[in-house]
Order: structure tokens, then sequence, then C-alpha cells
């Protein structure tokens, strides 16, 4: 028999108005339920219908789980030269650095998997009264097949409710990280801060954006009253960590399969009306 693992979700927003003066809290759902169906059917159409249909969405849910878990966004200001910016990137579980097209990939996948298991859900919900009907029939198997139908409803829930909160995080996610590339700094503007080498450079024009976080914009007063508090030894610190580490940066190997040249709006609209 097999057992429901525990489905740990976690997504770090990148909110527009609280521009990551800090790293936002990791966020986690984890919910445990017991599944428990070893693919044996019944015999009846209605039932059997039901079960494969939730065996085949809490596959989907797992499947979902590592893709979430696979990465994590980060998001953090920095001030160079009287000047406050915001970096935002994104890692592998394993700390290496993610491309931008993979980031890309990411977003867009997350959002158009998760809104599908959430339709898959309600679909399955509505198949569920018509299998507790048929349960009866089985004669001395309803008892059984009657407890693989009590835990369906947990696995329905899990993708009505909790992946439907990590899908609206993650739209939030890919309008933020897609705003942070229109004004994004360029290579000959990374150069002209004097901060870092052109390795550095070139792995940040490859894997992060940095943008420069102007008075107009709405996070501004936030944003300077928490840089403020830095002592310039702090600051000093902060942007020869951040040259560092772009320099020795390792860099995750890109999949041709999850590669996304940008967020378009069409696509990205698209998965946003769902």
């Amino acid at each position: 028999m097999r057992k429901l693992l525990i489905l740990a979700l976690a997504v770090c927003t990148l909110s527009s108005t609280a521009y990551a003066q800090k790293k936002e809290k990791k966020e986690k759902s984890e919910k445990t339920y017991e599944w428990t169906w070893d693919g044996v059917k019944s015999g009846n159409e209605k039932v059997d219908n039901y079960l494969v249909t939730i065996d085949t969405l809490w596959n989907k849910i797992q499947n979902y789980g590592e893709l979430m878990d696979a990465y994590e966004f980060h998001q953090d200001t920095i001030t160079i030269d009287g000047k406050y910016y915001i970096k935002a990137y994104m890692t592998t579980s394993e700390g290496e650095y993610v491309t931008r097209a993979t980031c890309n990939w990411q977003m867009v996948t997350s959002i158009s998997n998760g809104i599908a298991i959430g339709s898959q859900a309600v679909k399955a919900g509505a198949m569920g009264a018509s299998a507790a009907t048929a349960l009866p029939s089985l004669g001395m198997k309803a008892l059984t097949y009657g407890k693989y139908l009590k835990g369906a409803p947990n696995i329905i829930s899990l993708a009505t409710k909790e992946i439907k909160e990590v899908v609206g995080k993650q739209k939030a996610n890919a309008k933020t990280w897609k705003s942070l590339k229109n004004g994004a700094l360029e290579e000959e503007d990374l150069a002209k801060l004097g901060c870092f080498d052109e390795k550095a450079i070139k792995n940040m024009q490859r894997c992060i954006y940095i943008k420069e976080i102007v008075e107009t914009d709405p996070s501004y007063n936030e944003v300077q009253a928490h840089e403020q508090l830095k002592s310039e030894e702090e600051i000093k610190a902060e942007i020869e960590k951040l040259s560092n580490e772009m320099s020795n940066a390792i860099i995750a190997p890109e999949d041709k399969s999850k590669m996304l040249d940008d967020i378009s709006d069409d696509a990205l609209e698209a998965e946003m009306e769902g």
C-alpha cells in the first residue's frame, strides 16, 4: 500500500509593495493525509472511476509539490552610492542559482499546473456522491472501498484550498518578476557601478534582476527607512558579499524543455484568467 506523503509547498512572494527590505518568511502548507488505495478495482464503474480520478489527482499533487520544493525565490535590497536597489533571483533546493529562462518556465508552469489540478479536483468532487450511492452494491467489499472513499475528500481539499493558495502567490510572483525586467540594470549599467567584475556581471545578467528603487516607487520610503538603519560598514560588506557571490556563482544547468525566454503577456494573462 502507498501512503500519502506530507505535501510542503513553499513560496516566497515577491511583493511589489515591500520590495524585500527583508527576505519574506517561507510559507508552508503542510497536511498529512492517508491514501492507501492499491489500485485494485471494485468492479463498480462509478466507484472505480472515482478512485482512479482521485488517485490521478494525488499523483499530480505530489508532482506539483516536487516542482514547488525544487525552487525558492529571493529578494533583497542593497545600497550603492546612496541609491537603493532590489535584487531578485531564484535558487534550487541545493542553493544553485537558476537562470532567468528557467525562472520564467517555473512560474508559468506552476501556475498552469496548479490551475489544472484545481479544475480536476472540482470534477472529482462532483463524482463523489454517485460513488457513495453505488457503494452498497459492493456487498462485503463496501467496507474496504468505503474507507477509500472516505479519504478522497481530503485529497480534493488539498487541491482546492492549499494548492489554490500557492497558485495565487505564484501569480503575484510572476507579475512582480515580470515588472522587474522593465528597467533592470544592463551590463553597462552594472559596470558603471564599479562594484562588480566581469564574471559577476555576466552571471547577474543570466540569473538575477537588479533594479533601482526610485522615489516614485511605492516602496521607496519603506526601503529607504530600512536601508538607513545600516551602517556604512554593513553597506560595504553587503556589496562585497554580493560581488563575491556572483563572481563565484554556481548556476544550475539549463534543461531546454524547462526554459522560457520571457513570460509573455498573452501566456501570463491566460493563466491569470484561470
